[in-house]
């Protein structure tokens, strides 16, 4: 069996176990989901990708593509894990949703 081998490079440990059990997410120390979101990054933004020919000429524009591809993957793309069943349609159906909606902020994409 491997072992994963887990150590804090910044910081104090104390602190980062302090902020893991505010956090209230966890007990260790996972990546996962900012790699994920530095993934979905990569994949929109051209710039970001490893190998791109298109150049990054100032930081601003991407700091701005940035916040517009983070609002649009929070607030404006539905996602699987929140879908629910309707079952007052003939036969039936999943209705997808998105944050807010799910949250109840609105009542459409």
């Amino acid at each position: 069996m491997v072992e994963v081998e887990r150590r804090v490079l910044r910081g104090q440990l104390a602190e980062v176990e302090f902020q893991i059990g505010a956090s209230g997410g966890g007990y260790t120390i996972n990546t996962s989901y900012i790699e994920r979101l530095n993934a979905t990054f990569r994949q929109r933004l051209a710039v970001l990708a490893r190998r791109t020919r298109n150049a990054a000429h100032k930081l601003e524009r991407i700091e701005r593509a940035m916040w517009l591809i983070g609002t649009v993957y929070n607030f404006c793309q539905p996602y699987l894990t929140l879908r629910r069943y309707n079952w007052q349609t003939q036969g039936g159906k999943w209705v997808e949703f998105s944050p807010p909606m799910a949250s109840g902020l609105t009542n459409h994409l």
